[in-house]
Order: structure tokens, then C-alpha cells, then sequence
């Protein structure tokens, strides 16, 4: 009983409720985020690199059909709890061929399918809406070419995107999922991305850090095993005790 008890401990302990949940931050070493931490996931990593503690970045001036990102299905957002997506970031140039396409986007997608899309460029970002084509609804003029401390704020049915603790864009969430749904895709949920994800647009970009915080924001644990599978791993511990105290 001992055994299962620290067992179940164990799996409480992986849980992380409203805690700040570090992303990456590239002054902890040289690797690149989904390297760095394993709730990151990467998309054509070829075109990233590591400037030794300064930034991670991703060029995919080349061409517009290069693309490259980080996302993460490893985290619950839960909006009517609230939280907060920091980043610190630059967008150092870019190129791109459609009106509402930059090449940073960050989406956030919460557990109940409601987010926000954003795209970065070097003198403008905006939001995008969930209807065909994901048209521009609302931008700003903002020039994103020096390094600023980003903060996307979710709560309730609202986002605020703040840059050095000023308030730049903000609006109603969306549902991007049945949108894509529709279209015949199946995306994850809840789900997080900042990256270049477009053919519209291509750039060159370095990432500083990147981290969750807010009670609506926790790391989704892994699955615990069934108790047949419990049982069948707690066997050979509970034969080596009994084995030991026979021994005595």
C-alpha cells in the first residue's frame, strides 16, 4: 500500500497548478526550445540555430514556402481561469505576399476551443478572425524590430497583447477550431504556436524566452497507468520486499 501511495504522490507532484511554466529560456543553455524542454514540439528545426545565449533563430527568407515553428499539446489553458503567454522576441525582417500573414504567429487555443491568432511583422501586428482565408479584423502599427517583452493575456472571452507592459491589441476570442474543422483539418487542442506557420509570409526571427503563467495555465500530466498495470508493475517490488524480510 506504501508503494502505491508514493506512486500516486509522484503523479500529484508532475502537476503544475498556476505556477509559472518555463518554455525555454536560452540563457539556460545552447539548445534549441523543443531541445530545451519536452512540451514543445518542432516544425522543420533546419532552419533554426542558437546564438550561444542570446537568442534562438529561425530564417525562412529563402522561400515563402519555408516554414518553421514551436507548439506545445502538452498544456491546459483554461481562459476562464485566465493566463498569460510571455515571449520575448524580434522580428529582424521579412517578405510576404498576402495581407493578413506575418512571419510570427502565436496562437492560443484553449481547452474549450476558444483563441486567438496573431501575426507579427516588422511595423505591424494584428489579429486575424475565423472566417475563410482568416482575414485581417484589427491591427496596429508597431514596430517589433528591437528585442520587447511580449505578454498575451487570456480571460474569460478577451485577449490583451502587451509589449514592455504597454497594451498594444486586444479583442474577443474565437473559435479557430470548428472553423478548421470545417475546412476538413483536425487540429489539436488546447494548443499553443509561435513561429512561422505561412506560405503568405517568411522572416527572420530570434526568440529570447518563452513561458506560461496564471492559474488557467497547467502542464497536462501523463497518463497514469490502469491498475492492472499498477499491479503488474508494484509485483516485482513487492516480491523483493517480501524476499528481503524473509532474509532476515
Amino acid at each position: 500500500m506504501k508503494y502505491f501511495l508514493s506512486l500516486i504522490l509522484v503523479f500529484l507532484s508532475s502537476v503544475t497548478y498556476g505556477a509559472n511554466i518555463t518554455l525555454y529560456d536560452v540563457t539556460l543553455n545552447d539548445l534549441l526550445p523543443h531541445e530545451q524542454s519536452n512540451l514543445l514540439q518542432a516544425s522543420s528545426p533546419s532552419h533554426m540555430s542558437v546564438v550561444s545565449g542570446s537568442y534562438t533563430r529561425y530564417d525562412t527568407m529563402d522561400n515563402l514556402q519555408d516554414m518553421s515553428d514551436f507548439y506545445s499539446t502538452k498544456v491546459s489553458l483554461d481562459r476562464t481561469l485566465g493566463y498569460t503567454f510571455s515571449f520575448r522576441l524580434r522580428v529582424v525582417q521579412n517578405i510576404h505576399n498576402y495581407s493578413s500573414r506575418g512571419p510570427v504567429n502565436i496562437t492560443l487555443w484553449s481547452n474549450d476551443k476558444s483563441g486567438v491568432i496573431l501575426y507579427f511583422r516588422t511595423d505591424e501586428i494584428m489579429a486575424v478572425e475565423a472566417t475563410y482565408g482568416t482575414p485581417k479584423i484589427q491591427s496596429e502599427s508597431y514596430s517589433t524590430t528591437s528585442f520587447i517583452d511580449y505578454d498575451l493575456t487570456v480571460i474569460n472571452n478577451s485577449y490583451v497583447l502587451y509589449g514592455n507592459g504597454s497594451e498594444i491589441l486586444s479583442g474577443t476570442l474565437d473559435n479557430f477550431v470548428d472553423y478548421y474543422l470545417d475546412q476538413g483539418y483536425n487540429p489539436a487542442y488546447p494548443f499553443l504556436r509561435i513561429g512561422d506557420s505561412t506560405s503568405g509570409s517568411s522572416g527572420i526571427v530570434d526568440i529570447v524566452n518563452m513561458s506560461l503563467s496564471g492559474d488557467g495555465a497547467t502542464i497536462i500530466p501523463d497518463p497514469v497507468p490502469e491498475p492492472s498495470s499498477l499491479i503488474l508493475l508494484l509485483l516485482p517490488i513487492t516480491s523483493f520486499y517480501f524476499r528481503l524480510k524473509k532474509g532476515k
